[in-house]
Parts: C-alpha cells; sequence; structure tokens
C-alpha cells in the first residue's frame, strides 16, 4: 500500500487498508513505467480510455470495463486519455485476509483474473458498482462510531458482488488452446523466472515438448518464448531500480544472475542503457 499511496495526489479516501478515488486521472502512475502495488485494485472506465499492460499483456480499457488486478500483478500504463473518468478502489492484502477468513468464498476471482483481468460489464452492472462507490462516500460523512465498520462493510460487500458477477456470468470469454498455452506459459514465468529461464524447464511444466512450446508461443504471440521470459525479467528489474534503494548488486542477486557484470550487460543488451544510468533517468 505504500507504493500505491506515494502515486496518489488529491484523494477521496485512504486508509491503511484502502485507497478510493472516482478520478483515475489522479493516480500518477507515467506511461511506460512498470510498477507493482503490491495491492488489489478494483476499477471501473466510465469515461475516456486506458491502454495498459497487465502482465506483459496489452488491455485497451473503455467504458463499462472493469479491470481487477492483484498484489503480485506488474501494470505499465502505455497510453492514458486526458478524459478518463472512472472508480478506482485498492485494497490491501492484509484486508482480504480479514475481511475473508474462508478465503474459498472469493476463490473465483484468483482464479479467474490471471487469465482475465479485464471484464466488460453490463450497464446495470456498472450502475451497480457505481452504487456501492456513492454509498461508500456517503458513509464517510457518517460520524457514527461503527463508520470504520461500515466502511469496511461495504467494501467487503462490493468484493461480494464482483466475486458473484464471476461466478454467474455466462459471458466468459473461451480461449483457443493456444491462447490458453500462452496464458499459462506467462503465469509460469511469473512464478518461476527468478529460479529457472530455461526453456526445458517451461515445457516440462507444462506437459509439451520444447520444440512444440516455442512454435505455439511465437505463432500466438509474434514474440519468441525467450522474449517473454527476457521481458518479464527486464520489468522486475526496472521496478526494483525505480521503487528500491537496493543496490544493482544485490538486484542481481536477488533475480539470480551469475554476477553484477552479467546483468548489467543483459539489461543494457535489452534496455539500450546500463541499470545505473536507467535509475538515474
Amino acid at each position: 500500500m505504500r507504493i500505491a499511496k506515494n502515486l496518489i495526489g488529491d484523494i477521496d479516501y485512504v486508509d491503511n487498508d484502502f485507497i478510493v478515488l472516482d478520478d483515475l486521472s489522479k493516480f500518477n502512475i507515467p506511461n511506460d513505467s512498470p510498477i507493482r502495488l503490491g495491492a488489489f485494485t478494483i476499477s471501473l472506465c466510465l469515461n475516456g480510455h486506458i491502454t495498459t499492460d497487465i502482465n506483459m499483456i496489452r488491455y485497451d480499457v473503455q467504458p463499462g470495463d472493469m479491470v481487477i488486478t492483484l498484489p503480485k500483478d506488474i501494470i505499465e500504463h502505455k497510453d492514458v486519455s486526458s478524459d478518463i473518468r472512472g472508480i478506482f478502489f485498492i485494497v490491501s492484502q492484509r484486508f482480504i485476509e480479514e475481511a475473508f477468513p474462508k478465503i474459498g468464498e472469493i476463490l473465483p476471482i484468483f482464479l479467474y483474473i490471471p487469465k482475465y483481468p479485464k471484464i466488460e460489464l453490463t450497464a446495470n452492472q456498472c450502475f451497480n458498482i457505481q452504487q456501492f462507490y456513492d454509498f461508500f462516500i456517503q458513509r464517510l460523512k457518517d460520524q457514527s462510531v461503527y463508520r470504520d465498520k461500515m466502511i469496511s462493510s461495504i467494501l467487503q460487500a462490493l468484493i461480494y458482488y464482483i466475486t458473484g458477477l464471476l461466478i454467474n456470468s455466462d459471458k466468459r470469454e473461451k480461449k483457443e488452446r493456444k491462447e490458453e498455452l500462452l496464458s499459462k506459459f506467462i503465469q509460469l514465468i511469473i512464478k518461476h523466472y527468478k529460479e529457472n529461464r530455461t526453456l526445458d524447464f517451461y515445457a516440462e511444466k507444462l506437459f509439451i515438448s520444447t520444440k512444440y512450446m516455442s512454435d505455439i508461443i511465437k505463432k500466438t504471440s509474434g514474440l519468441t518464448a525467450h522474449d517473454w521470459i527476457d521481458r518479464y525479467t527486464i520489468l522486475e528489474a526496472k521496478i526494483l531500480l525505480r521503487s528500491t534503494n537496493k543496490t544493482i548488486q544485490e538486484i542481481s542477486n536477488e533475480l539470480n544472475f551469475p554476477n553484477h557484470s552479467f546483468f548489467s550487460k543483459y539489461f543494457k543488451h535489452h534496455m539500450g542503457m546500463t541499470p545505473k544510468a536507467y535509475r538515474q533517468s
């Protein structure tokens, strides 16, 4: 949550467990600057558009689109229109764990969102989410000693509502096998990129041959399997360089490079500048 708070100027509400905005333009993520918020986000676009990468996959977000991201997701805005308007909730992992002790009740979010973070809502569903937001804001003005409990309950009810949408939706996107394989491959990279960056490792996890995996990834995305691994590794390196005070040696170690020199050459090969130059830019 600390990273999220540092990115926001004028806000509607901030607490240790959640942040609420009614203007997405207040959330100051610079374009082409990858970031991991370390919290759950729920956003509903009401006007304008955003083109954003979530874990390296590009999404064009239009009015009526809801986007949900998880704490470990990497977000990188590519284009944000000047007339962007919407509703934005940022929720800490601690709140989720305490509000939903039976995590299985909202399990669909954790199963569905990694594959489909953007969900197209009906006009009625958009209206319902706006109602949650309006009620939330109204309760902020409440002088009751139970105000904070009411606010938390509203947010909890919103998450239950969204979970219900995912369970009951009969419009879930069905991906072809090759697209499903790409999605699974990317999720494996996110989980294992530090410990292993060899193609054989990922092909074995997917129970297919390395050649078949490489061919499908290339045909489906236009990028090689190695490209995807390198892209995610570089994204992580950029986040560590910009959002932490760790030394370049420490970052090299964390990303499991053999030494500082190898990491610097790797980074420069992909970014056209050294890690030090990128940090200072």
